[in-house]
């Protein structure tokens, strides 16, 4: 629901035939919405732009900057909502316009924090609002009739270190569900799923035994984002040691400076001691070689400046310092590299 989803599908700009053929299939969705709470209509105050939707190929994506009042925005909106992805991340939301991350007790919400209130994790409240249930003796027990159409869902993780961590949403990028034990950071696939059950399980108990509005259950897959081979687009890594502290303040500035396009890890600002980090290149093969040979030139500069050697490090086998967001990461990158 990004300003970016409001890009038209390529075939409807091909020519008069292709877009004839495509509009049957897309349809211009505007996604702004009113409640009605006791025959009363309440409007939501945000924004959201038009956009093309196929049901049977599009999949609502819900990020970081998303809410459940994003939800209830696509229940109420005149659309068959077959497959959604949900971010796995945790978050603190932002956007203070969304009335769901407030304390709920205001009409016509009063009595609604049991169920969907703030300090619930975002991915049971939006398993909740998908599967639908009645808070009864609240002013919107009729508001949360669930998603007759879901036919899948997607549960997104954060990636494996020689991945892709993608922040930016486009047509380059796609959603792929994991086979195996390489979804995040050396963390089995058996026990992410075991997670998610856990998450299903929590949701559901507002609801009881009641089943999912749908004909069938929808299916439920870890999964994460990748770019399409098309987009000409991939990620590496190259590991080096360094052993001091003004070494590591010299690593962190460069890879802060490219942003998206490199991440070091441990990511943390402070320096976690001694031992072997991880850069993460991603962008087109070209750009990764490029950005490969800016580190080897600050190498040599930080080896010239701190009058020692940086040992340029086998990924695989990298041992990175204690931190909370490098636990398992040699790991990870070994079983990836091999992938």
């Amino acid at each position: 629901m990004a300003a970016s989803s409001g890009k038209a599908p390529a075939v409807l700009e091909v020519c008069r035939e292709s877009r004839d053929e495509a509009l049957r299939i897309y349809k211009l969705v505007q996604f702004n919405y009113n409640i009605e709470v006791n025959g009363r209509l309440v409007p939501e105050m945000r924004f959201y732009p038009k956009i093309w939707y196929n049901k049977d190929a599009d999949i609502i994506y819900l990020g970081s900057g998303s809410c459940v009042g994003t939800l209830m925005m696509l229940l109420h909106t005149d659309i068959d909502v077959t497959r959604v992805a949900i971010s796995m991340d945790d978050y603190k939301h932002t956007d203070r316009t969304c009335i769901w991350e407030e304390d709920l007790s205001h009409t016509p919400f009063q009595g609604m924090k049991p169920f969907l209130g703030p300090q619930i994790d975002h991915v049971t409240r939006y398993l909740r609002v998908l599967h639908g249930f009645e808070p009864t003796g609240t002013l919107l027990e009729k508001a949360f009739p669930g998603f007759k159409t879901l036919r899948e869902v997607f549960f997104l993780v954060k990636p494996a270190i020689v991945y892709p961590d993608i922040k930016h949403i486009d047509e380059s990028v796609g959603i792929e569900k994991i086979i195996d034990s390489d979804g995040s950071r050396g963390v089995t696939k058996f026990s992410l799923e075991e997670n998610i059950k856990g998450k299903l399980a929590s949701a559901l108990q507002v609801v009881g035994a009641k089943k999912w509005v749908g004909e069938n259950e929808p299916n439920f897959n870890v999964s994460r984002l990748y770019f399409l081979k098309s987009a000409k687009r991939k990620a590496d890594v190259m590991a080096l040691h360094i052993n001091n502290r003004m070494m590591h303040r010299m690593m962190w500035s460069m890879a802060r400076q490219l942003m998206d396009e490199c991440t070091i890890y441990p990511t943390t600002r402070d320096y976690p001691g001694p031992g072997d980090y991880l850069f993460r290149f991603q962008g087109t093969e070209e750009r990764i070689d490029k950005l490969i040979e800016r580190l080897k030139l600050e190498r040599v500069k930080a080896e010239k400046l701190f009058k020692t050697e940086v040992l340029v490090v086998d990924p695989t086998i990298a041992v990175c310092p204690s931190s909370e967001d490098s636990n398992a990461l040699s790991g990870a990158v070994s079983s990836q590299l091999g992938h």
